[in-house]
């Protein structure tokens, strides 16, 4: 069968098998070796001839090879930042195989595949963004090579180039993670104002006098935003409000305060009250202008209400209220079988509820000795009719009996009068007058004419066509009789009939048709025809004719105009806009350089189309196409040339321009329809040309802790760098550097020197893909020394080395179950720590009464016992050397202390942290330590060093132990409960590290 070569690898680049053996042979002998003697140790004859199962002979025909070449990124390709450095590694491999052919059939198969590494063959790395390094190198004997690769500040692809086979494989690396930046916006502020009195507010003597005090305080915070547009607020701040101004007023009540004060030193200001003898609310109203500009002037107010002392309550009569209660109506006579014009008097009897108002000297009222009586005289009364019966007045007044008369006069039909009174005319009373019998007779006979139809015999025409237009007119009679009520109605109508002999006249009302006749006679059917010739719109034709009693009767007819006929006339266009662009940029060109101008044309073209009554309209109308349009480009500025212009399927015009030593406008013309446009593309000229390119080696010394999970030897590592630049010179005797890289050097040999008491474990060591260089070194306890590194073309660099004290490694592990915050207690520090630290020389015990501005310094405690103490954290369990939780007893006291020294732009304002500026830089001298106060057996601190745990303090009644730490988590904690600026910071120096913030909004 036909062995297929390897595809797992990114790029497979097959080659000739001699051309690989004329290639290795200048790279790797050994490989060719060992090629050669394979192929030897083959069975004789399977090189050129064998024969198959069948009875065929299989001949050998060729060789063929693949190279292989595979990359990865062993630490992961996802989650780098801005200047990280991660590995490539690269495997190159060779397979060879033999083709055997069939000589009766024809068919082919692979045979004898063998696969090697690519030994010690020269390698080439590219990024596409970022920096890898080394650029050029070669694979190790295993095939293998190592790269390091710089994250930019976008996603990038590395490559790596077998540079004899152009095979190559790559690895891909993610868009770099970007930090979250927070800055200053601006400063927010809050005004808060209470007020108290020195006396009780309930049950107040009238003329009683109390002062009021009121207490104002102003609460500030900040207010930043990140770039990813999240907002947080920081640095809150209450203090009392001094000079804020508190006008005075009562708000309710009739008690006296006015005037106004200011706030003193303490937010306090005060005036005098005077109680009334109603229940009051005093006001103050509060302004200030704040202590900077940068807050916004605020402005409050608060209320104290007073109640008044109980007073008897004596009652006298004040006045009498009446009000209408009651209405009826009556005539005075027969309201039955009245004629028109008889007469009957109409009058309204009112009736009114009596009441005293009585007032007490408490401000009270009620009403009292309430009774219906009739109405006094003067109480207005509406009066209204229905129907055609009339009034004399539509309103009266009673007279001293409570009536109130009008005079009603029967009409043609039954009617009613009625009458209204009260305030909201809400008392009502009705009567209805009613007619004798209605008696009819003949008047005369009226006749009347109407258009029946108005039709045409064509309903749509286009201009010019004609039709004929034709009316009907028909005409009836009837009687007319009156009542002696003056009624009328009409009797015996005649039936319609056609009205003969009858003048009709024609007009147009709408439109512009015209008519062949103003008027014509009906025939002896009725009709009356008139020709009609269309024009260009749509027409009303109005028929009018004598209706037989004094008027006219008209009818409308109209003549819709037709769909027009249309046809094409010609084309029109316009340009819309004309945009230059080139290929490259337009900036900083020399002499020489040539760069493709692109001539964009936006086009708008429509087509005209005629009716056949000469109105046109547009259509077809298209956008962006630049076909017909005619491009011409010209220089307008500078000596550059132009040449090769061309215009590509899609409407594109381009040119050539070559630049010269001036700096150069290319002008497009575009001319389409009638219509010219133009648009300029400026070139600039840099006066700027490589001189000459310059360069050296650089190498830093470094001192590290150990990283190793398993070893904490610390390292001495030395990095070497190439440095490189290219000299740039404008030709007036000034020059400037360019293109300036950095990259570490790989393969460099660096010499280490100890001196004093420090010892080595190498005395060289080798850079590595990153550049660096490390060999170990130790230093007794108090031992001091320095370690010297020197590498070729570079060097020597000296670090100095001291050892204060011997470094056993200590391990406390602090669970704290539970927290609570005493809200009137000064900043408190609670713990949640997780630490493990070096033993250093111990610190002194800082002094606790130093209280300094800057720094400032403060103390917390943390303890195990903690009953009744809010301001302390309780339950909490110390691990031991065998990682088992020991339960503290009762009796038992545990206290883990921290004194901190915190540097920073700030000030120490009755322990609130106020920040100056917006940096946040934090310098901290932390000095902890762990005291057990007990008389239980159980609790014991745990040491580790190289041979195990250890108990480092026996049955302990009494014991500090004192040591720096590196990992930790602290929360400050302000007079407000419940706001709170949490800091959290890694492990590693305590020194000028930068402190992420968040405050939760504080709720106002």
């Amino acid at each position: 069968m036909r062995y297929p070569p390897p595809t797992n690898s990114r790029l497979i680049h097959r080659i000739p098998f001699l051309e690989v053996i004329r290639r290795r042979t200048r790279h790797a002998w050994l490989l060719h070796f060992v090629l050669i003697l394979s192929l030897l140790l083959l069975p004789a004859g399977r090189q050129a001839r064998a024969d198959g199962d069948d009875g065929s002979t299989w001949t050998q025909t060729s060789t063929e090879s693949s190279v292989t070449v595979s990359a990865s990124a062993p630490e992961g390709t996802s989650g780098m930042t801005v200047g990280d450095t991660r590995q490539v590694i690269v495997n190159a491999q060779l397979s060879t195989w033999e083709v055997w052919t069939n000589g009766e059939t024809g068919a082919t198969e692979i045979r004898n595949a063998v696969t090697n590494s690519l030994a010690y063959s020269p390698v080439s790395f590219t990024a596409s963004a970022g920096s890898v390094s080394p650029g050029t190198t070669s694979t190790d004997g295993n095939g293998n090579v190592v790269g390091a690769f710089t994250m930019g500040s976008s996603a990038a692809t590395v490559t790596a180039t077998l540079t004899d086979y152009g095979a190559t494989g790559s690895v891909t690396f993610d868009t770099p993670t970007i930090p979250e930046i927070w800055t200053w916006d601006h400063d927010e502020s809050l005004l808060m104002a209470s007020l108290s009195t020195n006396d009780s507010t309930d049950n107040v003597p009238a003329g009683a006098t109390r002062q009021i005090t009121a207490h104002v305080d102003h609460s500030t915070w900040a207010v930043d935003y990140s770039n990813f547009g999240n907002t947080r607020t920081r640095d809150f701040g209450t203090s009392p409000a001094i000079g804020a101004t508190v006008n005075w007023s009562a708000e309710s009540g009739d008690g006296s305060i006015s005037g106004s004060s200011s706030t003193d030193d303490s937010g306090n200001a005060s005036t005098m009250f005077t109680m009334g003898a109603l229940a009051s609310v005093v006001r103050a109203d509060v302004s200030y202008a704040g202590t900077t500009s940068t807050y916004a002037v605020p402005s409050t107010y608060a209320t104290l209400g007073f109640t008044p002392a109980a007073v008897e309550e004596t009652w006298t009569f004040d006045h009498a209220e009446r009000t209408v209660s009651g209405l009826t109506l009556s005539a005075n006579g027969s309201t039955d079988s009245l004629d028109p014009g008889m007469t009957r008097d109409v009058t309204a009897a009112v009736s009114q509820y009596y009441q005293e108002v009585w007032v007490s000297n408490l401000g009270n009222s009620e009403y009292r000795n309430g009774a219906t009586v009739t109405a006094e005289s003067g109480v207005p009364v509406s009066f209204s009719t229905s129907a055609d019966g009339s009034i004399s007045a539509t309103s009266a007044t009673t007279d001293g009996n409570g009536n109130a008369s009008v005079t009603f006069t029967m009409g043609n039909q039954n009617s009613g009068a009625s009458a209204y009174a009260g305030p909201n005319l809400e008392y009502s009373d009705s009567i209805g007058f009613y007619r004798g019998p209605e008696t009819w007779s003949y008047d005369h006979t009226v006749t009347s004419q109407w258009f029946s139809s108005f039709t045409s015999d064509a309903n749509t025409l286009r201009p010019m066509g004609a039709c004929t237009l034709t009316a009907e007119v028909m005409r009836s009679t009837y009687e007319v009789w009156v009542s002696n009520y003056g009624n009328t109605e009409n009797r015996n109508q005649t039936s319609p009939v056609a009205a003969p002999w009858v003048n009709v006249g024609f007009a147009v009302t709408v439109g512009d048709g015209q008519l062949w006749s103003g008027g014509g006679t009906t025939d002896y059917s009725g009709h009356a025809p008139v020709g009609f010739t269309m024009q260009q719109a749509t027409t009303t034709v109005q028929a009018q004719v004598d209706d037989g009693q004094g008027g006219t009767s008209t009818a409308d007819l109209s003549i819709s105009l037709g769909e027009p006929v249309w046809q094409y006339d010609h084309t029109e266009g316009e340009i819309i806009s004309v945009r230059l662009t080139a290929d490259g940029s337009t900036d900083m060109l020399h002499s020489g350089d040539q760069r493709t101008v692109t001539a964009e044309v936006n086009t708008h073209r429509w087509e005209i189309w005629r009716d056949d009554a000469g109105n046109t309209e547009r259509r077809n109308e298209s956008y962006g196409s630049p076909s017909g349009a005619s491009v011409s480009f010209t220089t307008t500025e500078g000596n550059g040339t132009l040449d090769n212009q061309s215009t590509d399927p899609s409407g594109y015009a381009t040119i050539r321009l070559t630049m010269g030593t001036q700096a150069t406008t290319v002008q497009a013309r575009v001319d389409f329809y009638n219509t010219t446009s133009y648009a300029d593309l400026r070139f600039t000229c840099d006066p700027w040309v490589y001189d000459h390119s310059e360069g050296g080696r650089a190498l830093t010394l470094e001192l590290r802790e150990g990283t190793s999970s398993t070893s904490y030897v610390p390292q001495a590592v030395a990095t070497v760098s190439q440095w490189a630049w290219d000299v740039y010179t404008d030709g007036a005797g000034h020059y400037e550097n360019r293109n300036c890289s950095d990259d570490p050097e790989y393969g460099v040999q660096v010499d280490f020197t100890p001196g004093g008491d420090v010892t080595l474990d190498a005395a060289y060591a080798t850079t590595g893909a990153n550049g660096e260089a490390s060999v170990g070194y130790e230093c007794p306890p108090l031992g001091e020394g320095d370690i010297t590194a020197q590498a070729d073309l570079c060097g020597p660099v000296t670090v100095p080395v001291q050892n204060v004290q011997d470094p056993p490694t200590y391990r406390f592990l602090v669970k704290a179950i539970e927290k609570v915050l005493n809200p009137n207690s000064e900043s408190k520090v609670f713990q949640i720590v997780s630490v493990k630290w070096n033993d250093k020389k111990p610190t002194a015990e800082p002094d606790p009464t130093y209280d300094g501005p800057n720094p400032f310094e403060f103390d917390a405690v943390v303890t195990s016992e903690g009953v009744g103490d809010s301001d302390q954290i309780t339950n909490l369990v110390l691990m031991g050397g065998d990682g088992i939780p020991e339960t503290i007893t009762t009796d038992c006291k545990i206290e883990f202390h921290m004194k901190i020294v915190v540097s920073i732009s700030a000030t120490n304002l009755a322990g609130v942290v106020t920040h100056a500026d917006d940096k946040d830089i934090w310098n901290f001298t932390i000095t902890p330590w762990l005291k057990l106060a007990a008389t239980a057996s159980n609790i014991k601190i745990s040491r580790k060093n190289s041979t195990g745990w250890h108990d480092a303090t026996g049955v302990a009644t009494a014991y500090d132990y004192k040591r720096k730490w590196g990992n930790y988590e602290f929360i400050f904690a302000k007079d407000n409960p419940g706001c709170e600026r949490t800091h959290v910071m890694k492990a590693g120096s305590l020194e000028n590290q930068e402190v992420s913030k968040t405050q939760p909004q504080q709720s106002q």
